[in-house]
C-alpha cells in the first residue's frame, strides 16, 4: 500500500488540476480503510508541505467535484451515494451538499466554484508541493468524512456549504424580486 501512496502527492495534484480518472490511482473505500485502520492516518494537517488554505481547497475541489457527479477521490470511494450510505453514518453536512446539488441551479454554482478553485490550486500542480504526508492525510481525512468521524476540514465544508446557501437564496430572491417588478 506504501508504494502506491508514494506516488499520490503528484496523482492527487495532477488530478486536480483536471487529469481524467484514466490518468490517476483510484482509491476506493476499502483501500482508504485500510489504511486508517491499520494506523497510516498519523498525520496532520502540518505534515502536508503546503499553507491550510490550500489544503482546504484541495480537499473542498476534490468533495465538490464528487457532490457534483465528477470524478475525484472521493467519488472513488463513494461511488453511487444513493448505494453507499446504505447502513453507514456519513458526515451530514455531506449529505446536505449530495442532496442540495440536485437542484440544477445550485449544481451550476458549485461546478463554477470547483472551477475557481482549480485555479486556484493548479501553481500547487506545477510546483508538486503536496509531500506523501499530506497525501496520506488528505486521504484519510476524506474517508473519515464520509465515515461520520471527526474531520480536519469539517467547518470549511461546514461555511463552505453556508456561503453557498446564502448565494443561492439571495440570488433567487432577486431573482423573484425582478419577477414581480415585470408582473406590476
Amino acid at each position: 500500500m506504501k508504494a502506491v501512496l508514494k506516488m499520490g502527492a503528484v496523482v492527487l495534484l495532477a488530478f486536480t488540476a483536471g487529469a481524467n480518472a484514466e490518468e490517476r490511482f483510484r482509491l476506493s473505500f476499502e483501500k482508504a480503510e485500510k489504511l486508517y485502520t491499520s494506523g497510516e492516518c498519523v498525520y496532520s494537517a502540518d505534515d502536508a508541505g503546503i499553507p491550510h488554505r490550500d489544503m482546504v481547497l484541495l480537499f473542498l475541489e476534490d468533495v465538490l467535484r464528487a457532490v457534483t457527479g465528477r470524478d475525484s477521490y472521493a467519488s472513488d470511494m463513494i461511488g453511487d451515494m444513493s448505494v453507499f450510505k446504505i447502513g453507514r453514518k456519513v458526515d451530514s453536512e455531506l449529505m446536505r451538499l449530495y442532496d442540495y446539488a440536485k437542484r440544477s441551479d445550485v449544481h451550476k454554482q458549485i461546478k463554477e466554484d470547483t472551477e475557481a478553485m482549480s485555479e486556484q490550486i493548479k501553481s500547487l500542480v506545477e510546483k508538486g508541493s503536496l509531500s506523501k504526508e499530506g497525501y496520506l492525510f488528505f486521504v484519510c481525512e476524506e474517508y473519515k468524512m464520509i465515515s461520520g468521524k471527526e474531520y480536519y476540514f469539517a467547518n470549511d465544508l461546514n461555511e463552505y456549504s453556508k456561503d453557498l446557501n446564502r448565494r443561492i437564496y439571495t440570488r433567487n430572491i432577486n431573482n423573484l424580486q425582478d419577477l414581480l417588478r415585470d408582473v406590476n
